[in-house]
């Protein structure tokens, strides 16, 4: 059984999404891009109403719910949420020199270069 899952809140009059059931290539949408309204339901069984007037018995799982993109009254963004003062502020990045640079190892000539003259030191 599925566990913490949740009851779709899907109710009547609710904008849904149709799954498509027969997509044309592996590269077609999963669900079709108009949406359509639920008239009625009865447990997991939903009907469905379309653009063109044509119904669809379909099961819950077969559905997404659709959000218009309309902007509500009530939705705050975070631009809008920002004060005069902090937008004007720049912003500026932590001073790196003042942090512990990170430990180096000592690199030491390969023994068979020990009678070369080399860049290694």
């Amino acid at each position: 059984h599925t566990r913490h899952a949740a009851d779709s809140d899907i109710q009547p009059g609710d904008r849904v999404l149709i799954r498509n059931d027969r997509p044309d290539n592996k590269l077609a949408p999963t669900y079709l891009s108009e949406p359509a309204t639920v008239i009625d339901r009865h447990g997991d069984q939903v009907v469905i109403k379309r653009e063109d007037n044509s119904t669809l018995k379909r099961h819950l799982q077969h559905t997404k719910r659709f959000f218009s993109e309309e902007k509500e009254e009530n939705q705050v963004y975070p631009a809008e949420n920002m004060t005069e003062e902090r937008m004007s502020s720049p912003v500026h990045p932590q001073d790196t020199s003042s942090t512990a640079s990170r430990p180096s190892r000592t690199i030491n000539p390969p023994e068979r270069f020990k009678d070369f003259e080399t860049s290694f030191r």
